[in-house]
């Protein structure tokens, strides 16, 4: 008597093939199994290794990417990053042009650095006298602190490896203070400008 095949445990090894295939073009699991289920302790912390050691560059296309296919990162991401703020000035004048008060808001980055001392700070925060401390001149090298210093044999004095080294070798053209002491002057942090903004109504 023939052996009898039971072809419902077989699983289509064609579709396996085809789905390793889609999986390792893509080089992510697209299983809702695994989108779904937080990963453990180990592949955590490993996760954080890679997430500290890859390029800046490729860290932000990976962000992009995420963010263009996933809605969820997406909405993450605009949440942590994105600020929309009502521009009081914009309402007051569209009142005073048409009498009524229409919504004029702004959508900018959340975080900016400091035109001045390039410290990261929250836009949508409030600002206050005295938050950044800065020096308004130019570091400048002072060659008498560099004793026994000979640039044929150590290379040059004004580096930015030595600002960081020996910041006490360096003087501030602005207050003459050497290069380990905190700004001269105090304000409020400014962003640097530049980035894209959007008005909204």
């Amino acid at each position: 008597m023939p052996e009898v095949i039971d072809l419902t445990l077989l699983t289509d090894s064609s579709d396996e093939s085809e789905v390793d295939e889609e999986e390792s073009d893509s080089g992510t699991m697209e299983s809702s199994q695994y989108a779904e289920e937080p990963l453990d302790g180990p592949h955590r912390e490993q996760l954080h290794v890679a997430i500290g050691a890859v390029p800046e560059l490729r860290l932000r296309e990976l962000v992009t990417r995420l963010c263009d296919h996933v809605p969820t990162v997406e909405r993450a991401f605009f949440k942590e990053l994105v600020v929309v703020r009502e521009l009081e000035d914009e309402v007051a004048e569209e009142v005073k042009k048409y009498g009524n008060r229409k919504r004029v808001r702004e959508v900018a980055p959340l975080w900016e650095p400091c035109a001045n001392c390039e410290e990261e700070f929250d836009t949508n925060e409030e600002r206050e006298e005295g938050e950044c401390e800065f020096h308004p001149g130019d570091l400048e090298v002072d060659e008498a602190s560099f004793v026994d210093w000979d640039e044929d044999c150590h290379g040059p004095m004004d580096t930015p490896s030595n600002r960081r080294s020996f910041p006490e070798n360096f003087t501030w053209s602005c207050c003459e203070a050497d290069g380990t002491t905190a700004g001269c002057v105090r304000g409020e942090h400014i962003p640097q400008g530049g980035r894209k903004k959007r008005r909204i109504s």
